[in-house]
C-alpha cells in the first residue's frame, strides 16, 4: 500500500528563481481587493484643534499581505498598490480634538482594480473631494475605477440624476458604480483588519424591497440606470475575518 507524502509547507526554493520571475508570481498574487471607508465621528473640538477641515477617514481594511513579507515584496506591491489613503485614528472621547491623523497608519490602493465602499451616508462634496484627492494621489493622473455606496445615499427623489451627472462630468474615469444593501454607517465592531465583499444579492427580499422602493429613483424603465461606463449594480456587502 502506498504511503502518502505530506503536502510541503511551501515553496522553498522560490529564492533560487530568476528575480524577473519571481517579480511576476508577486504581480500575480495581487488580487482585486474590495476595502471599506468610514468617516471619523465629528467633535465639537475639531473645529478649534483642526481650523475646521473635514474628519479624516477610517478603515478597519486590512492592507496587503505582500507588503510585510520581505523587501522585494513590499517593493513590488508599493509599485501595484500605486496611491496611500491616509488614515484618521480612532481617537477616544477622553481626547476631544487630539490630532487624528496617524502617519504610519494609511490604506494601499489600487485605483485601476480595487473597489473602494465608503459606509453611511454621504454629501456631494465630501464624495467629490475625495474622489478629487485619489485623482491627484494617483502617479498615473487617473482616478479611482470602481466605487461602491450605501443605498440610504441614493434614496431621496434627485439621486439618480445628481449621481449621474457627477460622474458624467467630472469624474467620467468610473468604471463601476455599485450600491450595496448594508446599512451601518460603521463595520462591525468584531471586524478589525479583515476582508470584504461584495455579494450577488438578486432576487433576496432586501433586494426586492429596495428594488421598489429607494431604488425606483435609480431605474430607467425596467433598467438600472448607467452610472459612469456602465450599468450600476445593486449588490450586498459582507464583512470576513483574516485575508
Amino acid at each position: 500500500m502506498a504511503t502518502l507524502r505530506p503536502l510541503p509547507e511551501g515553496f522553498r526554493h522560490f529564492g533560487h528563481l530568476p528575480l524577473e520571475l519571481r517579480l511576476k508570481i508577486w504581480h500575480y498574487s495581487f488580487q482585486p481587493r474590495v476595502v471599506e471607508l468610514h468617516g471619523r465621528r465629528a467633535h465639537y473640538a475639531d473645529a478649534f484643534r483642526h481650523g475646521g477641515s473635514t474628519p479624516g477617514w477610517q478603515s478597519a481594511s486590512n492592507n496587503p499581505a505582500a507588503l510585510a513579507v520581505n523587501t522585494e515584496a513590499r517593493a513590488a506591491a508599493l509599485r501595484y498598490y500605486r496611491i496611500q489613503i491616509p488614515l484618521a485614528l480612532a481617537v477616544s472621547c477622553q481626547r476631544p480634538g487630539d490630532t487624528v491623523t496617524h502617519r504610519g497608519r494609511v490604506l494601499y490602493l489600487n485605483p485601476a482594480v480595487d473597489t473602494v465602499a465608503m459606509l453611511g451616508d454621504l454629501d456631494f462634496y465630501r464624495l467629490s473631494s475625495f474622489l478629487s484627492d485619489i485623482r491627484h494621489r494617483d502617479p498615473a493622473g487617473i482616478g479611482l475605477k470602481r466605487l461602491a455606496v450605501s443605498a440610504r445615499w441614493t434614496s431621496h427623489g434627485g439621486a439618480g440624476s445628481s449621481i449621474r451627472m457627477i460622474f458624467k462630468t467630472i469624474f467620467p474615469e468610473l468604471a463601476e458604480f455599485i450600491v450595496y444593501l448594508f446599512d451601518s454607517s460603521l463595520p462591525p465592531e468584531d471586524w478589525v483588519n479583515g476582508t470584504c465583499l461584495l455579494e450577488d444579492c438578486a432576487g433576496t427580499s432586501v433586494y426586492k424591497a429596495f428594488e421598489a422602493g429607494g431604488g425606483k429613483h435609480l431605474r430607467e424603465g425596467d433598467k438600472w440606470m448607467v452610472i459612469g461606463k456602465s450599468q450600476l449594480k445593486i449588490m450586498q456587502l459582507a464583512f470576513f475575518s483574516g485575508w
